[in-house]
């Protein structure tokens, strides 16, 4: 777009392609979230300059694919004889790119001239252990870099020496053989061979690696021995540990005095310290069993709690930090309302509390501080939704099975997500329907429930439910940009940033002051109106009648009635469940009568 609308202005082919490039530059760098050291500019060159080449050209001189899309038979793979990665990759883009001066193409002619020879054929064989640096250095800005690169990266500067060697001679051969002047481009290379010098230092840290590194860090393997003594001393015990495992259970014996303290494993706890009843008051403080705490009253207590996915993913490809949030549900907070801004991070925080919750469950070791677990018999999510084209089924009609089934099977010992339900249809549908959920879950279900909404409204649910908190995942606002902070904060968030986030997306800067000026022009109104609508409020006589008789349901009784069926009760004989059904029957009943 930004190409197009300068040459509606007049600007020349230089200018458009100045500004391509620095758009592409600018596209690269928001994509990969971060900056992009490695590169400095881009270099487009305009129609002008390029004999064009239609991609129906392309595709019918089978210049690098067949007709049947395969690589080889082409005029590249039979014209590639390069030593190196670069050299492929730079020959594709001559063979597709072909210049109309022809003062490039002469130089190339005579370089090819000048390497046909013996000297030509020693630089080859010289550059034969030269890894694809660019591919490497590219993967060392964006912080992707594996240890077999580095390793390539090491054999390529330690070849620099004979590769500087091969290039000496070359510095006075003809272009060709009837030429008398040395060709052009080999003469220059020759002269700047001095830049080929190793950098001393990076060579230096690079011979920290291993001879043959593994592939990934965490196969282990990337060090090479004598570079540091903790590591060596930490090989040696993966390497011997029957020897170190017995010279510790000896040391501790002759510590703690207990004669028959042993070190066991087993598949569950790994490896461990066993110290019989006889032993254990002389057991030191520092053999705490450090283990996500499983208790027998309802509780989800997980300090510093982390999506492990998400955090691999984030180190792995942007070293950064996973930030940690607290989780505290008990018998008095069971629901928390989760409110803030897209991409803030309410998702990501409901589903490691469940990720949590199961690893606990399994017996492995949870990515949090500490965890303490109550008894836990279902976890129930309802997060996004897809139509279910197969069983006639909308969007909505799939996010209201899933609400239904969790309504009907979830129990106080079980953990419920929901993630913005009640969006898939009209505003005021949507909110009725949360809200409706939303006490279901409070009073009837009594379940651990994370409740994720930008129906803000909701927010006055922990007013007149006393077992729901309202919490939001933070956010700063600066003019224009905003910038997630994503921590649990305790209240309720004050805004959904949805304009905010559109134009972090790439939305159109119209579309963006459009849709901020109509977001301002709805809040105004919505300030201006004084009718609002209690969600919680108890139903109406009527309305429960009619929502009794629309479901089939028999009419709730009379006062005369309520008073006749707490006389058939028999509080001795009935059992806990049929007690708590009775209860619910009777408050019904009350509210159907006024009472």
């Amino acid at each position: 777009m930004k190409v197009r609308s300068l040459e509606a202005y007049g600007a020349d082919q230089a200018t458009v392609a100045h500004a391509a490039a620095a758009a592409l530059l600018a596209y690269a760098q928001h994509t990969q979230s971060q900056a992009l050291a490695h590169v400095q500019s881009l270099e487009a060159p305009g129609g002008q300059d390029l004999i064009e080449l239609p991609p129906t050209t392309l595709r019918n001189l089978e210049l690098t694919r067949t007709l049947r899309g395969e690589d080889s038979p082409t005029l590249l793979s039979l014209l590639d004889t390069c030593r190196t990665g670069m050299g492929s990759r730079l020959l594709r883009h001559w063979l597709t790119h072909p210049r109309r001066d022809r003062q490039q193409a002469r130089d190339r002619h005579q370089a090819v001239g000048a390497l046909m020879g013996p000297p030509g054929e020693a630089l080859r064989q010289a550059l034969r252990h030269v890894s694809d640096v660019e591919r490497i250095t590219a993967r060392i800005a964006l912080r992707q870099v594996r240890p077999r690169e580095l390793a390539g990266l090491r054999e390529t500067l330690a070849a620099l020496p004979s590769i500087r060697a091969a290039l000496g001679p070359m510095a006075a051969l003809p272009g060709s053989l009837s030429a008398s002047q040395p060709a052009q481009p080999v003469a220059e290379l020759a002269r700047h061979e001095q830049a080929l010098q190793p950098d001393a230092a990076i060579l230096d840290c690079l011979t920290a690696l291993a001879v043959e590194p593994a592939a990934l860090v965490r196969d282990g393997g990337v060090i090479a021995p004598g570079v540091d003594a903790e590591l060596d001393d930490l090989r040696a015990i993966a390497q011997n540990c029957d020897a170190y495992l017995l010279d510790l259970e000896t040391r501790e014996r002759t510590r703690t005095g207990i004669a028959n303290l042993r070190v066991q494993f087993n598949k569950v706890h790994g490896f461990y310290i066993e110290v019989t009843s006889s032993g254990l008051d002389r057991v030191p403080a520092d053999y705490q069993r450090r283990q996500p705490e499983f208790v027998n009253h309802p509780c989800i207590d997980i300090e510093a709690g982390r999506h492990p996915v998400v955090q691999s993913r984030l180190q792995e490809t942007r070293g950064a930090a996973f930030i940690a949030n607290h989780c505290r549900l008990d018998a008095r907070t069971k629901m928390l309302v989760i409110t803030g801004p897209n991409m803030g991070g309410k998702s990501t925080f409901m589903r490691q509390v469940a990720l949590i919750v199961l690893l606990a469950s399994i017996g492995s070791f949870v990515p949090a501080q500490a965890c303490r677990l109550g008894p836990i018999d279902a976890i129930h999510t309802r997060i996004g939704a897809a139509d279910d084209l197969a069983n006639a089924q909308s969007t909505f009609m799939v996010e209201m099975t899933e609400a239904a089934a969790i309504l009907h099977r979830a129990g106080e010992h079980s953990l419920v997500l929901m993630d913005e339900i009640g969006r898939g249809t009209s505003t005021d549908d949507g909110l009725a329907l949360a809200g409706a959920i939303a006490a279901h879950l409070h009073d009837r279900n009594r379940c651990f429930t994370l409740f994720a909404t930008h129906y803000f409204e909701l927010t006055a649910f922990a007013q007149t439910h006393p077992q729901a908190l309202n919490v939001h995942v933070g956010a700063v606002e600066s003019g224009a940009d905003i910038v997630f902070l994503h921590e649990i904060a305790p209240g309720p968030a004050s805004r959904s940033y949805g304009v905010q986030v559109a134009r972090l997306a790439g939305m159109p800067q119209a579309v963006v002051r459009q849709a901020r000026s109509t977001l301002e022009s709805l809040e105004q109104a919505e300030l201006a109106r004084q009718d609002q609508v209690d969600l919680f409020a108890p139903q109406s006589t009527e309305a429960t009648v009619a929502a009794g008789a629309a479901s089939g349901a028999p009419p709730l009784p009379t006062g005369q009635e309520v008073l006749d069926l707490l006389d058939t009760l028999q509080p001795d004989s009935l059992s806990p469940r049929e007690a708590l059904e009775a209860l619910y029957r009777l408050k019904d009943a009350a509210k159907g009568t006024g009472a």
